[in-house]
């Protein structure tokens, strides 16, 4: 396999998700401020890599998680906090938005304060998405090792698949906290506590920029 193909086997919905935000970005209109081009090339990337996911989520079973999950990607982690600090940065990127809607007014203001308001929704969606998949991946790697299972679901007798993880992931990322499903292990005990300060800090800013984008309208 080259040198791409590795990579690309890894991430395929990244790699499409970049490749949409780009095209994006240089298709939006050159009197459109820097920040409003990078927000409309965010919101398409997350479009594209919600869009799959869900694909993923809906096509997948138990066996396509575990052959995923067998796949070695020691940048797992770094992929986890580039995609959440990215989504955070994007949301600090409306404010320049919101700034450009004022100065607009009229029906672009309009505009920019909708492309605004989806940014917000999109970066959390596309935050807590990504916990989600990387719930999945990690549940069935520690099966493969041998390993206790980090979750218990309860009420099941099969095994979980994309839709039980995006479940726990949007609780945590909606609460700051987990549902009825039982953290078993330190090591998951970790990265739950992680996703819920991230779940925290985001909808403290969620929150704020709800107010700006309220108060933009008067």
């Amino acid at each position: 396999m080259t040198w791409f193909g590795l990579p690309f086997r890894r991430r395929p919905r990244l790699y499409l998700a970049l490749l949409a935000g780009l095209v994006a970005s240089v298709l939006t209109p050159r009197g459109w401020h820097a920040s409003s081009r990078l927000v409309v090339g965010w919101d398409c990337l997350a479009l594209v890599y919600l869009g799959l996911m869900l694909q993923m989520a809906w096509l997948g079973t138990q066996d396509t998680l575990r052959q995923r999950a067998g796949i070695e990607d020691p940048t797992r982690w770094l992929f986890l906090a580039l995609m959440s600090g990215a989504a955070l940065f994007s949301m600090f990127a409306v404010l320049g938005v919101m700034h450009e809607a004022k100065a607009a007014g009229g029906t672009e203001g309009v505009l920019l304060i909708i492309l605004a308001a989806g940014t917000v929704l999109l970066s959390w969606l596309l935050a807590h998405g990504v916990f989600a998949v990387h719930y999945a991946h990690e549940y069935y790697k520690d099966l493969l090792r041998g390993r206790d299972r980090g979750l218990d679901f309860p009420g099941d007798h099969d095994d979980p698949d994309y839709w039980d993880f995006l479940y726990f992931s949007f609780v945590i990322g909606m609460t700051a906290q987990v549902s009825d499903v039982q953290v078993r292990t330190k090591s998951w005990r970790r990265l739950v506590l992680a996703h819920g300060l991230m779940s925290f800090l985001f909808n403290t800013v969620v929150l704020a920029l709800s107010i700006n984008l309220l108060a933009s309208l008067f």
